[in-house]
């Protein structure tokens, strides 16, 4: 057992007692999870939110039990990833990806790389797994070098922040190195990966809605790092280093038999990008494991419950 003692005090909103006192996502919810997870599971098991699906008209749901989180994510048939169904709606607006308003690199290349689940399978194994995932060992002399120069800036240190000088800029130099950007541009990749998942973090609601004016200034950073990223495309279509850019701009893509183009070998930096390279201070990961919004059911979200 934990020693640890809940911190009711540092959330405006109240501890919850019963049903209708559960809010999974108002300010301090997160304060609340070990109590408000008992009453769903008694109650709630799927908690539905009027009026919050995705299309209009219709419900969003809270899967608060491990075992139906578990069939849904694993069954991506039947319960359609979200984000599908926006490439979905895109794809049959008739707009280019590439012109449509307020789509990024990254959901413009999904809808011509990976519209659905067979081709995303392939995008996995044919353009990411060669480099992360199954791929990583690849860079196994790189992260040691990186982590040891890392190690070496403070290990004389009497006291050193652990997360500000180790934990934080490890991830966001190897992807610079795994991508191909120079050690000195990541500060401004840290502001665009943050813009990358700004929804996630500061939107409100399942559906992580952002003001207008929130959307506005994400997609103003976005479309720096979207000119800076067609720029190293470029460099890299000319002149081929040992990095991942160099490597798509030149491999064939057997699902589609074709190459990619500058937009896609674009938006496939914009998925690798986020969340390994944000901003110091950026809670871009925050609710990975407590309410983790997942993105895999249809008109739904999946909470994952805290363990105990």
């Amino acid at each position: 057992m934990s020693d640890k003692t809940p911190n009711h005090e540092l959330s405006p909103m109240k501890c919850p007692v019963h049903l209708e006192d559960v809010d999974l996502f108002g300010p301090g919810a997160q304060e609340h999870w070990y109590e408000a997870y008992p009453i769903l599971h008694r109650e709630a098991p799927v908690l539905r939110i009027p009026g919050e699906g995705f299309a209009p008209g219709t419900d969003g749901f809270v899967l608060t039990k491990y075992e139906d989180i578990s069939r849904v994510v694993r069954d991506p048939v039947r319960f359609l990833p979200t984000l599908n169904l926006g490439i979905q709606a895109l794809l049959e607006s008739g707009v280019s990806p590439e012109d449509a308003p307020r789509v990024n690199a990254m959901m413009a290349s999904m809808a011509t790389l990976r519209p659905n689940n067979e081709l995303y399978r392939a995008h996995r194994q044919e353009l990411t797994d060669p480099w992360v995932g199954p791929g990583s060992s690849r860079h196994t002399e790189m992260i040691t070098q990186c982590a040891t120069r890392l190690i070496d800036s403070w290990i004389d240190k009497e006291q050193v922040d652990f997360i500000a000088e180790f934990a934080r800029p490890l991830p966001q130099l190897v992807m610079a190195h795994v991508l191909g950007f120079p050690e000195e541009d990541i500060p401004q990749l840290a502001e665009w990966g943050t813009a990358q998942v700004a929804s996630f973090v500061h939107g409100k609601g399942h559906r992580n809605i952002l003001t207008e004016e929130e959307t506005r200034a994400q997609f103003e950073l976005l479309d720096g790092f979207k000119e800076y990223v067609n720029e190293k495309v470029l460099e890299k279509r000319k002149d081929p280093q040992e990095d991942m850019i160099s490597w798509l701009t030149q491999v064939e893509y057997q699902a589609l038999g074709r190459k990619l183009t500058d937009m896609e070998v674009n938006g496939a930096c914009g998925c690798a990008l986020p969340p390994r390279v944000c901003r110091p201070g950026s809670p871009a990961r925050t609710r990975c494991f407590k309410g983790w919004k997942c993105p895999r059911a249809r008109c739904c979200i999946c909470a994952s419950a805290p363990a105990t």
